[in-house]
């Protein structure tokens, strides 16, 4: 089976790792690739896409400039974590082209077209999606279902409650959640769990130098990081976490549960909390991912990278 989506990204280091897993994957048709403002800005993120799919020879993937601004709140960007531009000073000699088309222009123009409903790989901040569903709530029945990075039960990262994604853009975040769609969420509780490590990165490089090397540059501050944590030489790709599960379901734990995303200005912004009340209103809204088998994960990610890198050669 051949699943159909649109990327949603904010490359970003670990949106980088998901667009290569999903690129590798022979089971995903990668209909557009939208950018957002996250990591960095969109002018840096949507750089990053051009230049990661040249690095994977797809010049053939639209790929679509979206918001540089949030719903409502000021940008906030995590340039101390992936540098300046997005992919820890990692330049790229090479560029995938830019389509004419903006984000919400290429969401209207796929959903009106196609003859089979698409999955929305949305692994950044929520704003695009949330401009279409908001502007276009006739194209909502063209949706399967959207998959997320962001949020997360156990807290937040970069603040208390708030993980990075719903931080940016809590509104974005509140409006998909609470869309009605088919939502498949994975927070923090299964991101900071399912690593990878160094010598998955150098097992890739053996490979393919240039690509593996590439992951293990940008990942390198991650890895000392985590590593000085005791968490050993290993850095956590976040945004490739929904996408395996879409193609393996079966090395994640889930639960149903009714969420939402608070958007106040208080210290609660960007909080996903889950209604666990037995009277609860509503029946659950998302299927929240909340563990994996860490080993099946480590080898998935590079079992596709490398089967891929062994096709492309042999061409």
């Amino acid at each position: 089976m051949t699943h159909k989506i649109i990327i949603d990204c904010d490359p970003g280091i670990d949106d980088a790792m998901a667009l290569i897993y999903a690129v590798a994957s022979e089971e995903i048709e990668i209909l557009a690739v939208h950018t957002v403002a996250g990591n960095v800005n969109v002018d840096h993120t949507t750089n990053n896409a051009q230049g990661v799919l040249a690095f994977l020879n797809r010049y053939d993937i639209p790929i679509c400039r979206g918001s540089n601004m949030p719903l409502v709140v000021e940008p906030s960007f995590a340039d101390d974590v992936h540098g300046a531009n997005g992919m820890s000073g990692y330049e790229f000699d090479n560029f995938a082209p830019l389509s004419e088309k903006t984000a919400l222009e290429s969401y209207v123009h796929i959903l009106r077209n196609t003859q089979e409903k698409v999955i929305i790989a949305a692994v950044g901040p929520l704003t695009n999606v949330a401009i279409l569903l908001k502007a276009y709530p006739e194209l909502t029945d063209k949706i399967e279902k959207i998959i997320i990075m962001g949020g997360g039960l156990k807290g937040g990262n970069i603040t208390t409650t708030g993980e990075f994604n719903f931080y940016v853009d809590p509104h974005a975040a509140h409006v998909v959640i609470k869309s009605g769609l088919p939502v498949v969420l994975a927070g923090l509780d299964v991101t900071e769990v399912a690593r990878l490590y160094k010598e998955d990165l150098e097992e890739i490089a053996s490979y393919d130098k240039r690509l593996g090397q590439f992951m293990l540059t940008t990942n390198e501050t991650s890895m000392s990081i985590y590593n000085s944590l005791g968490f050993g030489m290993s850095c956590t790709p976040n945004d490739v976490v929904p996408i395996v599960h879409l193609l393996h379901p079966e090395i994640f734990e889930t639960e149903d549960l009714k969420i939402d995303v608070s958007y106040d200005s208080c210290e609660t912004r960007g909080m996903t909390y889950v209604d666990a009340r037995i009277r609860a209103p509503q029946e659950p809204n998302v299927q929240m991912i909340m563990g994996v088998d860490l080993a099946r994960f480590r080898a998935e990610f590079k079992e596709t990278v490398i089967t891929y890198i062994q096709n492309t050669n042999n061409r």
